[in-house]
């Protein structure tokens, strides 16, 4: 799962993320909530550190629990 909360001035960055989680399969939860059954972990990575969104962007694995 991929939390993002971008600001404003960096919109473009942020379109750039939106685009790209959608061409690896990425799921929209929420505008700024993104999940996927796929591991991207490295790639998600190099992208965040590559556009310089560290400070705006959080990774999480997990599993749905509910509805099962």
């Amino acid at each position: 799962m991929v939390i993002f909360d971008i600001p404003e001035l960096q919109a473009g960055k942020r379109r750039q993320l939106r685009d790209i989680l959608k061409l690896w399969g990425f799921k929209q939860i929420q505008k700024s909530v993104w999940t996927t059954d796929r591991d991207h972990r490295t790639l998600l990575i190099e992208l965040i550190a590559d556009l310089n969104l560290g400070g705006c962007v959080e990774v999480y694995e997990g599993s749905r629990l509910f509805p099962g």
